[in-house]
């Protein structure tokens, strides 16, 4: 299960972000990003994440911008979450 803190414009996520907690994640997601125009997403402290996950993140993204809403991803260095890009195809850099 992915936990989040939210503080200063900044959600924290942390744990697991898989397709048996996707829908929660991004509704907490979304729900940030609802009381803010600029949102960054830490992904420093997340275990792993699978297809379902970096698919969410994509979509969280297109939404932010169709919202005229920023959002960014930190924490992209951390293992787990390259890992799961990178077997996405998915390039972070």
């Amino acid at each position: 299960m992915a936990l989040a803190s939210f503080h200063n414009q900044v959600l924290e996520l942390s744990g697991i972000i898989c397709s048996g907690n996707v829908t929660e994640t991004q509704s907490t997601i979304e729900c940030a990003l609802d009381l803010v125009s600029h949102l960054v997403v830490s992904l420093d402290k997340i275990n792993m994440l699978d297809l379902s996950g970096v698919f969410m993140l994509y979509l969280i993204q297109e939404r932010a911008r169709k919202k005229q809403k920023n959002i960014i991803l930190t924490g992209t260095q951390n293992e787990a979450v390259k890992k799961a890009f990178n077997m996405a195809g998915v390039n972070i850099c």
